[in-house]
Formats: structure tokens, C-alpha cells, sequence
């Protein structure tokens, strides 16, 4: 959640987060990033309703 977050808030793109998790020894794709983000969005939206 932390690197939806920090999408949302910083003008960070998906390889940014990438490489941000992974100096914290979290080895992720940015694709995998960019699906976290699209499904915390609609967790949002969904609890905006």
C-alpha cells in the first residue's frame, strides 16, 4: 500500500517505486506496482460511495 500511496502523492513513476521498494530489499515489478495502485483506486472510490 505504501508504494500506492506514494504514487498518488509524489509525481513518482512505476520504475521509480521499483527501485525505491527494492533499496528496502522489496523486489517487486513495476507492473506489479501499477496493479497495486489500480486496486487500491477502486478501494478508494468504493469507500468514497
Amino acid at each position: 500500500m505504501v508504494a500506492a500511496r506514494w504514487y498518488l502523492r509524489y509525481n513518482l513513476s512505476y520504475r521509480d517505486l521499483e527501485e525505491l521498494l527494492a533499496e528496502r530489499s522489496v523486489e517487486v515489478d513495476h507492473v506489479s506496482v501499477h496493479r497495486w495502485v489500480q486496486r487500491f483506486l477502486r478501494h478508494e472510490v468504493a469507500r468514497g460511495e
